[in-house]
């Protein structure tokens, strides 16, 4: 998941992606760290916080490599 990558791109902290999703801000570590399993709701939640679609969160890190 690249939630962490596409969080920081649109300049949002943690806590503030937590505010409009309801988690606290180490829920949504927790979610970067894959620590923390990610509900289909919670996927939905992101994407429309993030502006992007559920899929583009689902993609591999491997893209900076």
């Amino acid at each position: 998941m690249i939630i962490r990558e596409v969080r920081k791109n649109a300049c949002i902290s943690q806590a503030e992606l937590g505010r409009r999703v309801g988690l606290h801000q180490s829920g949504i570590s927790r979610l970067e760290r894959g620590e923390r399993p990610l509900t289909a709701v919670m996927l939905k939640a992101l994407a429309v916080a993030l502006g992007v679609s559920p899929s583009a969160l689902l993609e591999e890190e491997d893209r900076a490599a």
